[in-house]
């Protein structure tokens, strides 16, 4: 009789102590999705911030917040992009604090170079929308001192440095376009077709974001009528046109016309069609960008 007491003592402990750790390690997950979903709130609230270009010391702390609690939870990938953002806070900050009009021209053009240079290393990371967030912040301040400097031969050497600056940008768009071009494609070989259109849709908006530099680059050159360095001629870059449609996004790219899909079901036969032509169309302008004699390329890689 002792013995089956102590039998049933002991069951009924143990699933005393099973049922205690399932409530426990239920509650500790419930508590850890919502904490995740604080800190993405957090972390995109403050991003819209940043893009309004609200670099303010507020926003400096809710990152650092962002970090340290991301990294205390192992949310390694809001970490990866607080860290980022937060470093990227912290420059502009820096140099926002300080008036430009207050600075010589050559430490304005400082500032410039810091955050080309800072751009740079993020994209051989492959964080390519930080770097294009720098490379951005270097574009404006390089307009800035263009408005201000009145020496002919400085402003020709701030034009090239904008261009060459631009079209970094455009090969960041498209670079990233393609890599997650590529990511699709796995994907749909791996049967995963949620997130092959995940990918899918981040390459194609990558992709349009290339288009709208490419347009900017274009207005720049209309605007100013700067005929550097296109060799006496824009006209090659009035062959690039896009036209927004209700099935898609029309290309024109000299006498080629691509429609890429804007929106696509998630049918296994239309998604590999609509991999096929977002590489396809990608191939193509990174082809006429790098043969352009109206691309920047030719002459600024080498430029100082």
């Amino acid at each position: 009789m002792i013995i089956g007491f102590c039998l049933i003592l002991t069951i009924g402990t143990y699933f005393s102590y099973y049922f205690i750790k399932k409530v426990i390690l239920k509650r500790r997950k419930k508590r850890i999705f919502y904490e995740n979903e604080i800190l993405k709130r957090q972390y995109n609230y403050v991003k819209i911030r940043l893009e309004e270009r609200f670099f303010t010391e507020n926003n400096v702390n809710i990152l650092s917040h962002i970090v340290e609690e991301s990294k205390m939870y192992n949310f390694s990938k809001i970490y990866s992009n607080a860290l980022k953002l937060l470093e990227f806070c912290k420059d502009m900050k820096k140099i926002t604090d300080s008036n430009l009009r207050t600075k010589t021209i050559f430490k304005v053009l400082q500032d410039a170079k810091y955050l080309t240079k800072k751009g740079d290393k993020y994209f051989l990371k492959n964080s390519y929308l930080i770097a294009i967030e720098y490379w951005k912040e270097s574009i404006n301040i390089h307009k800035f001192i263009l408005r201000e400097c009145s020496i002919p031969s400085e402003k020709e050497r701030l034009v090239y440095s904008l261009l060459y600056l631009e079209n970094k940008i455009i090969f960041a768009f498209l670079i990233r376009s393609e890599k997650y071009c590529l990511l699709a494609k796995e994907a749909i070989e791996n049967g995963n077709l949620q997130q092959t259109k995940k990918d899918l849709t981040i390459s194609i908006d990558s992709y349009q974001n290339a288009l709208a530099e490419l347009k900017k680059f274009k207005l720049f050159f209309q605007e100013k009528n700067r005929q550097i360095p296109l060799r006496g001629s824009d006209s090659a870059l009035n062959k690039f046109n896009i036209f927004f449609l209700p099935q898609g996004i029309k290309i024109v790219l000299f006498n080629t016309v691509i429609i890429l899909k804007s929106s696509f079901s998630l049918e296994e036969e239309e998604l590999p069609l609509s991999i096929g032509l977002c590489y396809a169309s990608i191939k193509k302008l990174k082809e006429h960008l790098n043969s352009l004699e109206s691309s920047v390329n030719y002459k600024l890689l080498n430029y100082n």
